[in-house]
């Protein structure tokens, strides 16, 4: 049994980008402080097309203000361009500019 994400071939049907040691990099400096990016889905149900990242600074609060991208991307996209806004943060917040 398992969450239903993996198809027939053992990949999951989200693998169009494989993220480089840099991409994880950027990922744990944004965990670390506390900038969360994710996705958005436009659209309801199980088969959503296309996507907004989303981005929250800070502590994490119930009621707190989401910024959303101003681009909606498909799926093929959404997880690279996910990733172009943690490396974005990182770069900027570590004087990488």
């Amino acid at each position: 049994m398992g969450s239903g994400t993996k198809n027939k071939k053992g990949k999951s049907e989200w693998d169009y980008y494989e993220p480089t040691s840099e991409d994880y990099e950027a990922m744990r400096f944004c965990v670390r402080n506390n900038i969360r990016i994710s996705m958005k889905a436009m659209q309801q149900g199980m088969y959503p097309t296309t996507f907004k990242i989303t981005v929250n600074l800070g502590p994490y609060k119930k009621f707190e203000k989401t910024n959303y991208s101003p681009v909606e991307y498909d799926k093929e996209d959404i997880v690279r361009e996910m990733y172009k806004a943690m490396k974005y943060y990182y770069d900027k917040h570590s004087g990488r500019v």
